[in-house]
């Protein structure tokens, strides 16, 4: 009589690779990869000089203009006060004239986000640690959006009080921060500042390129609107009111902007451009090899 062994099943174990592979990605969650680019955000001194720099200028200069209105800093010497260079915008307008300065400075900041891994070659890393291609273009933007938007919002704050007591104490119409639109313009002005840096951030993915993308940047918000005020005719310059620049001056209540948009249309408009240019950095990092 002869016994049959039983067939004794055996399970092969998984590789080292693969189960290093599966943990790493059970391990990326929304709140690591933020935390990530959060580190990389302050670790590296371009961004970081970069935003301090945005955060001087713009109440700098919006008291050096307070300052020339008033009389108190002459623009050359033997000439008068300068009230007469500044003097077709608001007093709330002056003391946030230098948000056009601070636009070029986030704009740079959210490029250098954007692309900067991409010259260094760190982006494969990254990509490896963060499979999630979506999850790395999302972390660095929101990390970018809220440090610019509160950072801004200091700026912002400290311009509009400083500017406003120089204008006061100089004899020259002032606004206060209850008046009617002085509120809209603050957090406005934040806010596009902080939707501007969040386009930089697009254009570095999109284009990779430093240099490229900081081009594009100040063509698409400083010189193309200027060339088609030139270039086209009567009937189409109401679409001029759906760039960025002009959305973002119709979002902020600028005295001077003559548009159709309304604050709220504006708001609109801007974030539309934003997000579109997101989704278009996001199609781009998912299909193109880094």
């Amino acid at each position: 009589m002869t016994t049959l062994a039983s067939p004794t099943s055996t399970t092969s174990p998984a590789s080292p690779a693969a189960t290093g592979s599966s943990t790493a990605q059970q391990g990326v969650t929304w709140p690591r990869a933020m935390r990530s680019e959060w580190i990389k955000f302050w670790s590296v001194r371009s961004t970081v000089w970069t935003l301090l720099s945005a955060v001087l200028v713009i109440p700098f200069i919006g008291m050096m203009i307070s300052a020339v209105i008033t009389g108190d800093v002459t623009p050359k010497a033997g000439q008068g006060g300068g009230g007469s260079r500044f003097g077709g915008g608001s007093p709330l307008d002056l003391s946030l004239a230098a948000v056009d300065f601070g636009v070029l400075i986030v704009g740079v900041l959210g490029v250098l986000v954007g692309s900067r891994e991409y010259s260094t070659g760190q982006i494969r890393t990254t990509l490896q640690a963060v499979p999630h291609r979506l999850m790395v273009l999302g972390a660095k933007a929101v990390v970018t959006a809220s440090v610019v938007f509160g950072a801004m919002l200091v700026a912002v704050f400290a311009a509009f009080f400083g500017g406003q007591a120089i204008l006061s104490s100089g004899g020259h119409a002032s606004v206060s921060i209850t008046d009617s639109g002085s509120v809209q313009a603050l957090l406005g002005a934040a806010f596009y500042l902080a939707g501007v840096s969040l386009i930089g951030v697009a254009l570095g993915f999109l284009l990779r390129s430093t240099a490229g993308a900081i081009g594009t940047l100040i063509a698409a918000l400083m010189i193309v609107p200027g060339i088609l005020g030139l270039l086209l005719p009567t009937s189409w310059q109401g679409t001029l009111d759906y760039l960025p620049g002009a959305a973002g001056d119709a979002m902020r209540g600028v005295s001077n902007y003559t548009g159709s948009l309304g604050a709220w249309a504006g708001l609109l408009v801007f974030v539309a451009w934003v997000v579109a240019l997101l989704a278009g950095a996001g199609a781009v990092l998912r299909r193109r090899d880094a």
